[in-house]
């Protein structure tokens, strides 16, 4: 059996892909941004949490505002996960759901809602793994490119799943 080497056709073939790639790499530096930014987000929360119960426990007579305000975390909390329901739990289901086409995502509310809910509940001292949040955030990101960029269907899954990737490896 021969094997024919066929250099024009397979640059033909790649060349028909390159396009994706470098929409795949400007995902990822959006996403990196975004990740970054949420992270940072996230840390400033954390420090101010730590600085607002320490305060607490030195003064005592501050904890009936304390529970009013963490009260109204709660509400906006609530408030938020009812008017937009694909920025509650961890947001991994949500993007298999819209890869596989179950979900449509509105993405710019969902990537704000996301990113403010998830540092308001930090800040409020809920607990938050910073994974699926950042898995969301990026795939939502780069369905957001996908629909401005993306000549097909496929291709903003694609898009979306590289996203995805990008938040979490910038989540670890």
């Amino acid at each position: 059996m021969d094997i024919i080497n066929n250099y024009e056709k397979a640059l033909q073939s790649h060349s028909r892909n390159l396009p994706v790639v470098f929409k795949c790499v400007l995902v990822g530096l959006l996403v990196s941004f975004i990740s970054i930014l949420y992270r940072l987000a996230l840390t400033k929360a954390d420090e101010v949490n730590n600085i607002f119960y320490a305060y607490i426990r030195q003064h005592n007579n501050l904890i009936i505002p304390m529970v009013v305000l963490l009260a109204m975390m709660g509400w906006l909390i609530g408030m938020l996960i009812r008017k937009f329901p694909m920025t509650s739990g961890s947001g991994i289901p949500q993007v298999k759901g819209q890869i596989l086409g179950y979900f449509k995502n509105p993405w710019i509310s969902t990537l704000i809602v996301k990113f403010i809910g998830g540092t308001v509940s930090l800040l409020a001292g809920l607990s938050l793994g910073r994974e699926g949040p950042t898995i969301q955030l990026g795939a939502t990101a780069a369905d957001g490119i996908g629909l401005r960029l993306s000549s097909t269907r496929t291709e903003r899954k694609i898009l979306i799943a590289s996203g995805a990737c990008a938040g979490l490896a910038a989540a670890f």
